[in-house]
């Protein structure tokens, strides 16, 4: 079961392009909470925000972010949804990478390499397709993004199988080890993984700033 969930998902979170021709993403962000944003430190049309994906890398990070303090550990989910062999060619399935950002100087980046949780490590699936991706982040919750506590952290409010990032442990520095781990769904195209009860900081989207001559 464990090889299927590799196979199957863990390998292409939002757009890996191991298998896709070297196909490469990016995308925004905003609080889509009111036009302006703003009550959890994401202002739209001012914070700035770049999540990037390609070659088993999910990278970027926010700008401008207020009301946090050096050293707090936001809290990402990418997710998508996935078609691949293993599975049947034509059955989707959601996953999600939880990644955890530190904090600094109103900035977080964040770096998660998924070769550690499977991608790019098949020889049984010619081509896998991720679509529906998606991005969110969060305020901190320190139970949900302590890897010593899988009673109580991220697996807690996976509705699939979790998939642990083997250098994320509690010794780790999250500076350094971004990402936790991977939420396979057993079944279904939804994303799995349920987020960590605090407030969104802000989810995948585009602010378009206009003005009037």
């Amino acid at each position: 079961m464990r090889a299927l969930i590799v196979i199957a998902g863990a390998v292409l979170l939002i757009g890996s392009s191991a298998y896709a021709g070297g196909d490469k993403s990016q995308n925004a962000m905003v609080d889509a909470s009111s036009q302006n944003g703003g009550s959890n430190g994401f202002t739209n049309g001012t914070t700035a925000a770049k999540i990037k994906s390609g070659k088993c890398l999910l990278s970027g990070g926010i700008k401008g972010l207020t009301g946090f303090a050096d050293g707090d550990i936001a809290i990402c989910i990418g997710s998508a949804t996935v078609l691949g062999t293993p599975l049947g060619p034509n059955t989707p399935l959601g996953n999600a990478a939880i990644i955890r950002a530190v904090v600094k100087a109103g900035q977080l980046k964040f770096k998660a390499d998924l070769t550690k949780i499977g991608c790019g490590s098949l020889a049984t699936s010619a081509k896998i397709v991720s679509f529906n991706p998606g991005f969110e982040c969060y305020k901190p919750n320190a139970a949900f993004t302590d890897p010593a506590t899988p009673g109580t952290n991220w697996h807690a409010s996976c509705s699939g199988i979790a998939i642990d990032n083997p250098d994320a442990t509690a010794t780790s520095d999250p500076a350094k080890v971004n990402l936790l781990g991977a939420c396979q769904a057993a079944a279904g195209a939804g994303n799995p993984q349920g987020g960590p009860g605090t407030g969104k900081i802000a989810q995948t989207g585009l602010t378009i700033v206009s003005y009037l001559p």
